[in-house]
């Protein structure tokens, strides 16, 4: 769609919705999109890795655990299966690691920003909202009032504006919410490949 090759009514959702890493794909260096993924995704995933180090490093203090926490992320099923494919699962990990980290340093603007940017690549990082949302509850009830931040729910703002522009650009295609049912569970629970992910 971005390089021209296809009509805004052969896409399909909710992959439409992913619009950052087909966008740069398009503006990549090959004429082959494929390898143009690949080299994005190859990109986003080595960043993660950087990026996941110094987010260990604020939550683990113990060195042995740190190593592994490192080493689990690397021979991980889902690095090793989406490290470099044609899917949005790269840059949605690189997004969700950068505001989940931004947030831990208490670097909230930049935090808003990722986690708007990363809508675009793929919409369930919008659960970090949820930790957003627990995070002033518990600053209500348990910490100092220099602790209390309620402007940070205005963090939730762009991201949210950011999904419903997506949608709403792309409203003329059949609309897609996922939702879970017994059906789609018992599928993802009777795959190897999920329970691999999983562990």
């Amino acid at each position: 769609y971005f390089a021209g090759d296809l009509a805004k009514e052969g896409l399909q959702t909710p992959f439409t919705y992913r619009v950052l890493v087909p966008y740069l794909a398009s503006l990549g260096p090959s004429s082959q999109l494929d390898l143009n993924f690949a080299i994005i995704n190859t990109i986003f995933t080595a960043s993660a890795f950087i990026l996941f180090y110094f987010y260990l490093q604020e939550l683990v203090s113990n060195r042995s655990q740190f190593n592994f926490g490192l080493l689990l992320l690397i021979i991980a099923f889902p690095t090793v299966n989406y490290a470099s494919g044609v899917i949005t699962d790269a840059a949605g990990f690189f997004f969700f690691v950068l505001a989940t980290y931004l947030f831990l340093i208490r670097r909230f603007l930049f935090f808003t920003i990722a986690l708007t940017i990363g809508v675009l690549a793929r919409e369930a990082i919008l659960v970090l909202l949820l930790a957003v949302a627990v995070y002033i509850l518990l600053s209500y009830l348990r910490g100092p009032k220099d602790e209390r931040k309620p402007w940070l729910i205005l963090s939730f703002l762009p991201p949210i504006l950011a999904y419903v522009g997506v949608r709403m650009f792309f409203s003329d295609l059949p609309n897609f919410f996922w939702s879970p049912t017994w059906r789609q569970f018992l599928f993802t629970v009777s795959r190897p490949v999920a329970w691999t992910t999983f562990l």
